[in-house]
């Protein structure tokens, strides 16, 4: 739906939001390689990695508005 929503805007919010997404769509394909390299760890520390970056561009724009 979010894709849907910014798929046709070239604004610099839905560029980067287009990014996010693929960040996330990135960490749905991760395979790792067991047994030293779990995918679940890859994907929870990449998914950190991802929310952090969303909540200091959300911090430093103001965030939405509620």
């Amino acid at each position: 739906e979010i894709e849907k929503q910014v798929e046709d805007d070239d604004s610099i919010e839905s560029e980067v939001t287009r990014d996010y997404l693929a960040a996330t769509r990135s960490l749905l394909l991760e395979d790792g390689n067991p047994p030293l390299d779990l995918p679940g760890i890859q994907i929870y520390e990449k998914a950190s990695a991802v929310k952090a970056s969303l909540e200091k561009s959300v911090a430093k724009k103001g965030g939405p508005s509620s």
